[in-house]
């Protein structure tokens, strides 16, 4: 009876364990990625600030604001560790500041 407790200990731990590393180590990549498109967003909307400043042609400055609130959203997911929703706050980050570069005639 031991015998058998101890077989069906070593087989869960067998199981469980190498599940338990997929994970860590996709969250980490997922960390990582996240890490990686935050910075590039930061560039954008920074760009996409001095346009708003120096530029005397079409106004951005609503779509400055748009990307930099998601900006700000997807910090705050990324440090929560909610990558799912940092990446969807990117994808606004990324799709406004292609409108504005758009409305201001640069091509990314």
């Amino acid at each position: 009876m031991v015998i058998l407790i101890i077989v069906f200990v070593l087989v869960v731990g067998l199981i469980w364990l190498p599940a338990r590393s997929r994970k860590r180590r996709k969250d980490a990549e997922a960390h990582e990625q996240v890490k990686q498109d935050l910075i590039g967003a930061e560039s954008d909307v920074s760009d996409l600030d001095n346009a708003v400043v120096t530029t005397s042609g079409p106004d951005v400055s609503a779509e400055a604001l748009k990307a930099n609130s998601s900006l700000s959203a997807a910090r705050k997911a990324y440090q929560a560790g909610d990558y799912t929703a940092a990446r969807a706050h990117l994808g606004v980050v990324r799709s406004t500041v292609a409108k504005a570069n758009r409305k201001l005639n640069i091509v990314p």
